[in-house]
């Protein structure tokens, strides 16, 4: 399948009301949401991809593949039509899901994310959900340092991925479940006034490569950070800019 991104035309046709209460629910300017929906960080992903010989998630070509979403699956063929992609059940009495829920497609070269704008006759319109570098609330910026988490009994330390004024990515050697609630102190190399310690949420928890080992980079928000620390954060953050 091509890409699928939203854009222009993708109204035609399909229930925009839909499509703006989910731009609504995940924080989302449509606006945001051109003809490629590839921002900068998108477009170098897809560079790295393209050099390692992987295939980029949102650039998969028409082909057999499974769709999955909450409460059920279904098995077909994707086709691309011009701004959205075209699913086909293998099976034609095999249940779709319904207009405006997000869905995962895959494929044997990878997954993407998207949304169906259209859904009845055996047929699933898609379009290509945001990335999430386009739904973040707060910016993020690449960070050094310790991150020391606590999760109940235990106190482990890890290396700061990144960090806004909304939470930290670090890099563990293993798992943790999203949802655990954990308290950290953290230390980012250069920055004298941060450290910082308070409460946070395993927010998202993904397996990445580095080298020849395997790493779990964990996105944690914090719940209860103070002002002063916000303000800090903002400031390492325009200096980055400089």
């Amino acid at each position: 399948m091509g890409a699928l991104p939203v854009g222009d035309g993708y109204e035609e046709g399909c229930e925009a009301d839909v499509f703006g209460a989910w731009c609504e629910r995940v924080r989302i300017d449509p606006a945001l949401l051109d003809a490629r929906c590839e921002g900068p960080f998108t477009r170098k992903r897809i560079a790295s991809c393209e050099a390692a010989g992987i295939a980029y998630p949102d650039r998969l070509h028409a082909a057999e593949c499974l769709l999955v979403w909450t409460g059920g699956s279904a098995e077909g063929v994707v086709t691309p039509r011009g701004a959205v992609g075209e699913f086909r059940p293998f099976d034609a009495a095999a249940a779709l899901p319904s207009v405006g829920t997000e869905v995962r497609l895959r494929q044997a070269e990878g997954s993407a994310r998207v949304i169906v704008l259209q859904s009845g006759d055996g047929v699933c319109t898609l379009a290509k959900a945001p990335n999430r570098i386009e739904r973040r609330k707060h910016e993020r910026v690449p960070a050094r340092g310790v991150a020391v988490v606590r999760l109940g009994a235990s106190t482990s330390g890890f290396d700061l991925f990144d960090i806004s004024e909304g939470g930290v990515a670090v890099d563990a050697p293993f798992p943790i479940e999203v949802g655990e609630n954990v308290h950290i102190l953290l230390r980012v190399e250069g920055k004298k006034r941060l450290p910082l310690e308070c409460d946070g949420v395993v927010a998202s928890c993904r397996q990445v490569v580095s080298g020849d080992l395997g790493t779990c980079r964990i996105g944690i928000k914090f719940t209860d950070l103070p002002e002063t620390a916000k303000a800090e954060i903002r400031r390492m953050i325009r200096d980055a800019h400089r």
